[in-house]
C-alpha cells in the first residue's frame, strides 16, 4: 500500500507539520513532525486504509495509544495525541473515502539496536550491561500492572538507542500468535505472551546485539542457543543472558526481579570482570603483571642489604576480581593475618539435587556455619584452583539457609565454603561436587 500520502510541510489537524519519513514498514509510515503549539519535535505513526477494507491495522494503533497513554517511564516514549481523519488521497489508484490514523508521541533522536548493528556498531559490556539494566528496569514497571502490560514484540528494531545511550523500548501494538521471527519465545506461539516471552524477547535483542549474529545463525545445542563463543562478555553477565534464553520456560527468570537480582551486582560494578572470555581484562591485567614483575627486577638491588623477611613483604600483590563483594582486595601489604579454622566437621553444604540439567536453576542447601557475616559460598569447576571463584555470594551470618545460583553449562562442579573473608582467605572449608548433564 502507498504511502507516501504525507508530503513534508504538510499540517495534521492544523498542529503537527510534517517534516521527514523516518521509517515505513507494512501499512505503517512513521515521520518526524514538529509540533507547532509547544514548539518541539514528535513522532507521528500513520497508517490508511481504504474504505470497505480491514481496519485492524488502525484497531492496533489504537490499542497501542491507549498503552501509552497510560505510561510514564523514562525509558518509555511519551503519549502525545491521537486522532482519526478521512483523506482525499489516492490509495492503491482508488479515490477516498479512506480512513486515517494518528498517534504522536515524544520523537526520539537515536537509532534502534538493529540500525546499529547494521552500521557496524560494536557495544562494550559496560555500555550494554548499562542498557540491559535499564531495560530490565522497563521492564519491571510494565510488569508491574495489574493485569501486568506485556510488550509481546520486543525485537532490536523495538529498542532505540539516543545519543547518551539510554534505551527506549518502542512499538508496543503487539499481536497474538507471535511471530516466528527469532526474537519470540516458543511458548508464545501457542498462547499469549506472558512475562517470561518478554524476558527471553530482551535477551536475544541483547545478544544479537553483541553478536552481530541473527537468532536463526547462532549455533545450537539441542533447543538452546550457545551464543557464548560468538560474545566477549563476563561470565557473570553471560549467565544471565543464559537464564533468560532458557527455551524451556520453566528454568528461564519468571519475572524481570528474579533477573534484575542477578543483574543489579554487574550494573553496579564500575568494570566488568571474572568472566572467562573477557579478554580485553585478562590482556589488561597481563600488562599489569608484567608492568610489576619488569619494576622488581630492576628495583631489586636497592633491597640487597635489608633483611629477607621485609624484602618477602614487598612481592607484587595478586590481582582479585571483586565480584558483586563489598570487602576490599583480599591482598594487601600489611602483616600477615592468620587465617580461620580451616577445618570443621560440623558444617554442612549440599546442592538439593546431585545431577542437574544443563542452565537449571542450582538450589546449595547450609548448615551449621559459625555465623561470620562473611563467610562465602562459590560454585567453580572442580578442577579449578582452591583460590578460584565464579558465582558466589555471602551467607550475611546466617549459620543456616539456602541460595539459588544460576544455571550451568554441562560438566563436574564444586560447591565450595570459605569462611570470614577477607581474615580466612582461601582456606577451603567443605566442598559438595555435583554434575551437570544432558538429559537427566
Amino acid at each position: 500500500m502507498d504511502q507516501s500520502y504525507l508530503l513534508e510541510q504538510q499540517t495534521l489537524k492544523q498542529r503537527y507539520r510534517i517534516e521527514r519519513e523516518l521509517s515505513r514498514k507494512d501499512d505503517t509510515v512513521v515521520y518526524v513532525a514538529r509540533d507547532m503549539v509547544n514548539d518541539r519535535l514528535c513522532a507521528v505513526k500513520a497508517i490508511s486504509v481504504a474504505a470497505g477494507t480491514a481496519q485492524e491495522g488502525i484497531g492496533l494503533l489504537k490499542q497501542e495509544s491507549k498503552v501509552l497513554y497510560n505510561l510514564n517511564h523514562p525509558n518509555v516514549p511519551k503519549f502525545i495525541d491521537f486522532f482519526t481523519e478521512q483523506t482525499d488521497t489516492e490509495l492503491r489508484g482508488q479515490r477516498p473515502p479512506a480512513q486515517s490514523a494518528y498517534l504522536v508521541c515524544e520523537y526520539i533522536a537515536g537509532k534502534s539496536l538493529q540500525e546499529l548493528v547494521d552500521e557496524g556498531r560494536r557495544f562494550t559490556e559496560q555500555q550494554i550491561t548499562a542498557i540491559v539494566h535499564a531495560l530490565m528496569l522497563t521492564l519491571r514497571y510494565l510488569h508491574g500492572f495489574s493485569p501486568p502490560l506485556i510488550h509481546g514484540a520486543i525485537t532490536p528494531s523495538n529498542i532505540v538507542i539516543d545519543k547518551r545511550d539510554k534505551p527506549y523500548l518502542i512499538n508496543f501494538a503487539s499481536v497474538w500468535p507471535g511471530t516466528p521471527n527469532g526474537y519470540t519465545a516458543q511458548e508464545q506461539l501457542k498462547c499469549p505472551a506472558t512475562m517470561a516471552s518478554d524476558i527471553y524477547a530482551l535477551g536475544m535483542s541483547i545478544v544479537f546485539a553483541l553478536s552481530h549474529v541473527p537468532p536463526d545463525e547462532i549455533p545450537q545445542r539441542g533447543q538452546r542457543h550457545d551464543f557464548r563463543g560468538l560474545v566477549n562478555i563476563s561470565y557473570r553477565l553471560a549467565n544471565v543472558l543464559e537464564k533468560m534464553l532458557q527455551p524451556n520456560v520453566r528454568y528461564r527468570y519468571q519475572h524481570i526481579n528474579d533477573a534484575l537480582r542477578d543483574m543489579e551486582p554487574i550494573a553496579s560494578s564500575k568494570a566488568p570482570t571474572g568472566g572467562s572470555r573477557n579478554r580485553q581484562t585478562a590482556l589488561v591485567l597481563t600488562i599489569a603483571a608484567l608492568t610489576v614483575i619488569a619494576a622488581m627486577i630492576l628495583i631489586k638491588p636497592l633491597f640487597s642489604d635489608l633483611d629477607k623477611a621485609i624484602e618477602d613483604k614487598l612481592t607484587p600483590a595478586k590481582v582479585y576480581s571483586s565480584g558483586n563483594k563489598s570487602a576490599t582486595s583480599p591482598v594487601t601489604t600489611s602483616p600477615y593475618i592468620p587465617p580461620a579454622t580451616t577445618t570443621d566437621s560440623k558444617a554442612v553444604i549440599t546442592t538439593q539435587k546431585q545431577i542437574y540439567q544443563p542452565y537449571e536453576p542450582i538450589v546449595v542447601q547450609y548448615s551449621a556455619l559459625p555465623g561470620n557475616a562473611q563467610d562465602w559460598l562459590t560454585i567453580v569447576q572442580s578442577s579449578a584452583p582452591t583460590n578460584s571463584y565464579n558465582q558466589w555470594f555471602y551467607t550475611t551470618g546466617q549459620t543456616d539457609g539456602s541460595y539459588q545460583f544460576n544455571g550451568l553449562p554441562p560438566g563436574d562442579y564444586d560447591v565450595r565454603l570459605y569462611y570470614d573473608w577477607p581474615r580466612g582467605g582461601y582456606n577451603l572449608i567443605k566442598r559438595h561436587r555435583f554434575s551437570v548433564k544432558e538429559g537427566q
